[in-house]
């Protein structure tokens, strides 16, 4: 009831010009005091001091030591995450005050570091590239045909796909602003790759639902997901929402955590309610298409094939953005001036085997 009622407390609370923002739990409502009391909780106080106990408990409390293996594939337990992003977004943490209180000698503070300085390098895409957010770097893609289902998307949005690991992750982000980086992956490649969705529809979520939101950071990322943008790697990552969750979440307490209607689900339908038989979903407490919704697509590596397909004859269309060995290009910022040779039209951009239709094993 007093959840009910929360959209009808004053809007003094809030000290910015204009009205409040959307809710994360009501749409169609301004967020409340207590809705934002509750999102910060997490990351107070937050002041330079909390800041500085944030970092300290990062390097103290063992998660600098994990920074070895991979970044981005590595998820559940082998997770990489400093958490101090917020703080950074807020300017309470300098970057140059961290490289210089950090021991740098370490191997696992090096790697850290270097990930680190991915934030310079998309102020600096941003810098020459100033529609990053909106407009693909790779023209070969500017005609790409994507999704306009608004179902599937705010299904996507809202964490109610049918797919637990990713319901679980979209769920966590409203929740808590927050997403590790390998999550960030898992639901990016779900909207781009499975649903067929512009990356533009998750940098425009991430960038309004997420504590750390940065304009140039978001947006490369999300570049990188949808293929379009330096790198595109990513698509070769691969988190399909059940074989995936063997790693991101063995035990199941991450979707236990955020999709409690599913909690009473044995190990092995957890993350795949749909293969449960009738008799365990009853045991379990579970009815599909009411306590949780059905699956909105059934193969999800039929649906990648077939947005791999799209890609490939979009590309096919516009050989003119194709430079040597094949290779996309980028065009040549505006604002580069003598930085780059006069002659120089376009940035040759590393393209993945499957993108121009070459077999991976070749």
């Amino acid at each position: 009831a007093a959840a009910g009622r929360a959209h009808l407390l004053p809007e003094a609370w809030w000290p910015f010009p204009g009205a409040p923002p959307a809710s994360r739990r009501w749409p169609d409502r301004p967020i409340t005091a207590e809705e934002m009391r509750e999102l910060v909780a997490e990351w107070g106080p937050l002041t330079e001091e909390g800041a500085r106990r944030a970092l300290d408990r990062f390097q103290e409390g063992g998660a600098l030591g994990r920074y070895k293996g991979s970044i981005t594939r590595d998820a559940g337990p082998n997770k990489k995450e400093s958490r101090l992003s917020p703080y950074y977004r807020l300017g309470l943490l300098s970057m140059v005050e961290v490289y210089h209180t950090v021991d740098r000698g370490r191997p696992e503070v090096q790697k850290w570091l270097r990930r680190s300085a991915w934030r310079d390098y998309a102020y600096w895409m941003l810098r020459y590239w100033p529609e990053l957010p909106e407009r693909p770097m790779r023209l070969a893609y500017l005609d790409l045909e994507w999704s306009h289902d608004k179902e599937t998307l705010e299904a996507w949005k809202h964490g109610r796909t049918g797919y637990p690991l990713v319901d679980a992750g979209m769920r966590e982000l409203l929740q808590t602003g927050y997403l590790q980086q390998n999550l960030r992956h898992t639901v990016g490649q779900f909207l781009v790759e499975v649903l067929g969705h512009s990356w533009v529809e998750g940098e425009a979520w991430f960038h309004a639902t997420l504590v750390d939101c940065d304009v140039a950071i978001n947006a490369m990322m999300w570049q990188h997901q949808g293929l379009t943008g330096v790198s595109q790697w990513l698509t070769g990552v691969d988190c399909h929402p059940v074989r995936h969750a063997k790693k991101a979440d063995p035990s199941g307490a991450y979707v236990r955590k955020f999709c409690p209607e599913l909690a009473g689900l044995p190990p092995q339908f957890l993350h795949a309610p749909w293969s449960a038989s009738d008799a365990a979903l009853a045991k379990a407490g579970v009815r599909l298409g009411a306590d949780y919704p059905r699956r909105i697509v059934e193969d999800p590596d039929a649906e990648k094939a077939a947005f791999l397909a799209r890609l490939r004859r979009c590309r096919a269309r516009r050989p003119e953005h194709r430079g040597q060995g094949g290779a996309d290009t980028i065009e040549r910022p505006l604002s580069a001036g003598d930085r780059l040779p006069p002659h120089m039209r376009s940035i040759y951009a590393l393209t993945e085997r499957c993108i121009k239709g070459e077999d991976r094993g070749g």
